[in-house]
């Protein structure tokens, strides 16, 4: 059994997000849904205010509550939002190097399809991989942390939530195990790193390979 496990948030840690690029992959659902999103968010302070991690109460916020809206919703977003989102050119190679003293799972918010598409060309270094869709509750439930951690037969003991948001952190906290801030996410200043509570925070991704 490998000793370590690495659970890692994709938006953020392993591919590139900004406020302003979740702020327009939620303009083309106002408009199929006839919304006045502006009205909801008229700027990035405000969305910042606004925004849940949890994306079902987002949409339930907006109006939109039937299951079917909620996947054509969630279509509509991924459409904008994949297109114009990148994994880090460094990923394929601290994956391996991670993979080699421990499981790496990727647990993410965003839809399994996505991520999948994202990490396509590493997923060999990837023991798992869980969207929201995946799990029964999304972060900051620690459901898919346990999931991955059942599945892979791993101890809490070396086990390590690393993300860049307050879902990620409180997810790790609730599952009692290591969390890990990264600093190039969307809690991108020294405060909002802080604020978030981690035992640890990292600014550079050399840093995986020396958590432990």
């Amino acid at each position: 059994m490998k000793k370590y496990l690495y659970i890692l948030d994709c938006d953020g840690p392993l591919r590139s997000v900004s406020w302003q690029l979740i702020y327009d992959s939620y303009m083309p659902i106002s408009e199929r849904f006839d919304i006045d999103f502006g009205a909801l968010c008229p700027d990035l302070v405000a969305l910042k205010e606004w925004f849940d991690h949890d994306w079902k109460n987002n949409l339930m916020r907006m109006g939109i509550i039937t299951e079917r809206d909620m996947q054509e919703a969630v279509r509509i977003f991924h459409d904008h939002y994949d297109q114009n989102t990148h994994t880090f050119p460094w990923v394929a190679e601290k994956t391996e190097q991670m993979s080699i003293h421990g499981h790496v799972a990727v647990l993410s918010n965003s839809s399994t399809a996505s991520i999948m598409q994202s990490l396509n060309g590493v997923k060999r270094h990837i023991a798992m991989i869980a969207g929201h869709d995946s799990v029964p509750r999304s972060k900051p439930h620690p459901d898919g942390i346990h999931q991955i951690i059942d599945a892979l037969n791993a101890d809490p003991a070396y086990a390590v939530m690393i993300g860049d948001t307050n879902a990620d952190i409180d997810a790790g906290k609730k599952a009692g195990i290591r969390t890990v801030a990264v600093s190039w996410g969307l809690s991108d200043t020294p405060e909002a790193l802080r604020a978030l509570g981690a035992d640890q925070i990292i600014t550079n991704p050399e840093e995986f390979l020396s958590l432990w």
